[in-house]
């Protein structure tokens, strides 16, 4: 075996990086201190998988560390010698390096001890993975002794990070399963120790405690602004199981996690792949397999990097499927895929040489249908990557003053070499409405969005034409870019773009406005508003959301911010993030609005996207841009993310582990399509 793994790293040597890669893999079967019939079979099968995977895949086997009971030679998986194990992978960690972490064994919970001055006051318990010397609950400490708190965990990550190495956190383990039976008849665990279990188990007084609370010299730390990556795979959403059942090893069957199992079979069997390829593999895999009950989560923010990320450009590609004659996919308007859109389909996520080719011919805000084009598809479940995009209606862009030949000239060169602005942008005659128009002044550009707007009296100083004062309530939000020393081309490509991505954002939602799937609720200084109206903020007011989703079915939750200043920034989920949302589930954030002698209009835009058991959770994140200058708009609403979605959350969802916050009333049946809600906000 250990010829065949020399053979495989000569095979794969020109995917070894620059970077020096680390990993640490942790299998905890056995728990003495715990009853008998809560130990595993698996995890000690997982580890040596998970080994054999990252060898194949070139990472040096001194630089793998393996914690794994159950397997001759390797160090027992206690709660010091993981921590242990990173500390020292830290210690070796030089700014660009990898680190992979793979955990598989028990998840479970406890109380939380200081609701006050922590992120899980929802539901006042702490997600936690149980090592090997774990301890049943005890009442004179108010924890688990020696269990791996997600706040640790979140430390321990966040220290890898602030070295500079991109971090891949894997967890093979849930909270909430319970024992069961696959479709196949064949035993299935499920990784879960309850609480109740954890108190019933044995006693404090016998049991090997090696270290209690602070000891292990876990303080706080804060992420720096060069840190590292981080991704994070679990094995089960919410209230899911994370089972382990026979599997094949090598010529025979064991006991393993059936997520750890599909990862690595995945990895050796196509490495070239990105993040979220294989977490499309993985849900295809399980679809197929057929596992119904669990729905692993995927997250980061960088998913369409390369898997350890390595170097190179991988494309994003969607499930699509046949039925009844016609082909769906899986992504619409707000991927790219607009009517008359070309894209050709592949076997699968990662393969080289396409299937077919077909054009777009019916498009909604996150599904489309096509047509063949050429070749064939002789499967029903295949993928669809954009080729040739289609573009939406043209917008119309004027001068309001024709300025000098090197600004005219700069635009007309510019247009000719930036196809998706020659494509996207009508440009009109001076005595012509326009959708923009473009002011040129000495120091700065100015961009209007009213069609034939007069000059505001605050440019009477550039130019010898006196501008007409108007009424300031009513005077509408401008836009500028500096000139400074930057060149014409630059600064019109900056605008334009911005322009353009923001106009094309807010055309969605117009259009596509209608019945969503997910129920709203604006606060603004704890009272109730009707959001059929313009929510009206001044400074210092308290703005809070909330979410729910009223369906039967899962719902990927998207709430967009597009400012004044046509700045796109995601608000939830935090982006990399999860804003998938069960039956009943909600989510909220809250702010404060912040003004200065300003006014202006802006939008958050919540779209909602019926979940697939065949795609990871829709990520948008792509849309967000930097706001161009408003005379009008200095605020930004600086959002707590209180349920799925923030960073310290990640360990829990990572186990499946958050708690479902049902919703308290009723509501009636809403369409399973995608749709896009506004929530207009006016700061005064």
């Amino acid at each position: 075996m250990r010829q065949l793994f020399i053979i495989f790293i000569a095979l794969f040597s020109q995917m070894v990086f620059a970077a020096t890669n680390h990993a640490l893999v942790v299998g905890v079967s056995e728990y003495p201190n715990l009853e008998p019939s809560l130990s595993l079979n698996g995890p000690k099968y997982d580890a040596l998988r998970v080994q054999s995977m990252l060898l194949q895949q070139g990472v040096a086997e001194n630089n793998i560390e393996l914690l794994a009971d159950g397997v001759e030679g390797s160090i027992l998986p206690t709660k010091q010698n993981i921590i242990d194990a990173i500390f020292a992978i830290e210690k070796d960690l030089s700014e660009g390096d990898f680190v992979y972490l793979h955990f598989s064994g028990h998840g479970s919970q406890q109380p939380v001890k200081d609701l006050q001055d922590s992120n899980d006051a929802i539901d006042g318990l702490d997600e936690i993975f149980l090592p090997r010397d774990v301890a049943s609950w005890s009442k004179e400490r108010g924890e688990v002794p020696n269990s791996i708190t997600d706040d640790e965990i979140n430390i321990l990550t966040t220290r890898l990070r602030n070295k500079g190495a991109n971090v891949w956190v894997v967890f093979d383990s849930c909270h909430s399963g319970t024992m069961t039976r696959s479709i196949t008849g064949q035993n299935v665990r499920s990784r879960n120790v309850s609480l109740d279990q954890l108190k019933g188990s044995g006693s404090t007084e016998k049991q090997r405690i090696t270290k209690v609370g602070n000891d292990f010299n876990l303080s706080p730390v804060t992420l720096t602004t060069n840190a590292g990556a981080l991704i994070s795979f679990g094995a089960a959403q919410s209230n899911e199981e994370a089972p382990e059942m026979d599997l094949s090893f090598g010529e025979s069957k064991s006991p393993q996690g059936l997520f750890t199992y599909t990862l690595t079979s995945l990895i050796s069997q196509n490495p070239n792949l990105s993040y979220r390829q294989l977490a499309q593999s993985v849900l295809s895999t399980y679809n197929g397999f057929p596992w119904y009950r669990t729905t692993p989560l995927f997250e980061g923010k960088e998913l369409d990097t390369p898997i350890f990320h390595r170097s190179g450009e991988v494309h994003i590609r969607y499930p699509m499927k046949k039925a009844k004659g016609q082909y769906f996919i899986q992504a619409g308007q707000i991927n790219g895929f607009e009517k008359g859109a070309v894209v050709e389909v592949f076997a699968d996520v990662s393969a080289q040489e396409p299937l077919a080719v077909m054009e777009i011919t019916k498009s909604e805000l996150a599904t489309s249908e096509a047509v063949l084009r050429t070749g064939d598809v002789n499967k029903k479940r295949v993928f669809a990557q954009l080729q040739s995009p289609a573009y939406p209606p043209a917008i119309t862009f004027k001068w309001q003053e024709n300025p000098n030949e090197a600004w005219q000239s700069a635009l007309s060169n510019h247009l000719k070499k930036n196809d998706f602005l020659n494509r996207t942008i009508e440009w009109v005659e001076e005595d012509k409405s326009a959708d923009v128009s473009i002011y040129v002044a000495d120091d700065r550009v100015y961009f209007f969005t009213l069609a034939n707007i007069e000059l505001p009296c605050e440019l009477e100083s550039t130019k010898e034409k006196a501008c007409q004062a108007s009424n300031p309530e009513s005077q509408e939000s401008y836009l500028s870019l500096p000139i400074a020393e930057s060149t014409p081309s630059d600064i019109l490509n900056n605008g334009l773009i911005r322009l353009v991505r923001a106009h094309n954002l807010k055309r969605l939602s117009a259009q596509l406005t209608g019945k969503s799937s997910i129920l709203s609720e604006v606060y603004l200084n704890e009272e109730p508003v009707e959001l059929d109206n313009v929510v009206v903020a001044g400074d210092g007011d308290e703005l809070q959301m909330s979410f729910v989703n009223q369906t039967r079915k899962p719902v990927d939750l998207t709430v967009m911010f597009i400012d004044s200043g046509l700045g796109i920034t995601q608000v939830f989920p935090e982006p990399g993030y999860s804003g998938r949302l069960f039956a009943g589930e909600f989510a909220e954030f809250e702010g404060v609005v912040s003004s200065e002698e300003t006014t202006g209009e802006e939008q958050f835009i919540v779209i909602a996207v019926p979940a697939s058991r065949e795609a990871p959770t829709v990520s948008l994140a792509h849309l967000q841009q930097e706001p161009l200058e408003s005379s009008t708009f200095e605020k930004r609403v600086e959002t707590k993310t209180r349920a799925i979605g923030s960073p310290e959350d990640l360990f829990a969802q990572a186990l499946g582990d958050l708690p479902q916050q049902r919703a308290f009333k009723k509501r009636e049946k809403s369409s399973d399509k995608a749709a896009i809600s506004v929530i207009r906000l006016q700061t005064r």
